[in-house]
C-alpha cells in the first residue's frame, strides 16, 4: 500500500524521470518555446472566445497601446506598452512594430490593420482561425527571436 509519507519521494522520482525524457536538442526547446509563445497570443487576443480571432480582435489588441487614445499608436506608446513587463526585448518590440506599421508611416492604424489581417489570413476567407493565426505568429516570433538572441539592436531612441 502507498503511503502519503512516500508522496514527496514518489513526486520527485517522477519529476526526475519527466526531466530525463526531456529534450536536450536545443532547436526542440526553441520551437517548445515559441510553441508556447503563440498558444499564449491566441489565449489573450482571441478575445471572445468564438475561436476565430478577428479584425476587432486586432483592432481590440493594438488600441490597448493606443495611450492617448487618437486611433493610432505611435512606436513610442507600442515600445512602452509591450517593454513594461520586460524591457530587455526591445529588438523584438521594433520587430513587431516594423511588421504592425505596415505601410511605414511611423504609426499603426487601421490601414495597417487591414495589411496585418489579410497577412494572418492566409486562406483569404476573411477568417482567422487558430491554425492560421498560430502560423503566421510562429513564423514572424521566430524570425524576431533570433535577431534578439543574435544581439542585432534596436534603432537609437524613441522620440
Amino acid at each position: 500500500m502507498f503511503s502519503v509519507r512516500y508522496l514527496p519521494i514518489f513526486v520527485l522520482f517522477v519529476y526526475g524521470y519527466r526531466l530525463s525524457q526531456a529534450s536536450d536538442d536545443p532547436v526542440q526547446i526553441f520551437l517548445s518555446h515559441i510553441d508556447n509563445a503563440t498558444n499564449n497570443l491566441w489565449v489573450q487576443l482571441e478575445t471572445d472566445d468564438d475561436h476565430v480571432f478577428l479584425r476587432s480582435d486586432l483592432e481590440s489588441f493594438i488600441h490597448s497601446y493606443d495611450t492617448d487614445n487618437n486611433t493610432h499608436v505611435t512606436r513610442l506608446e507600442f515600445y512602452t506598452h509591450f517593454l513594461k513587463d520586460d524591457p530587455d526585448l526591445g529588438s523584438i518590440a521594433y520587430g513587431l512594430f516594423l511588421e504592425f506599421d505596415s505601410n511605414q508611416d511611423g504609426v499603426i492604424d487601421s490601414k495597417d490593420l487591414d495589411t496585418i489581417y489579410a497577412r494572418i489570413d492566409i486562406n483569404n476567407d476573411l477568417r482567422v482561425d487558430e491554425t492560421e493565426f498560430k502560423q503566421y505568429f510562429k513564423s514572424l516570433l521566430t524570425v524576431l527571436f533570433l535577431i534578439h538572441i543574435q544581439g542585432i539592436p534596436e534603432p537609437g531612441p524613441i522620440v
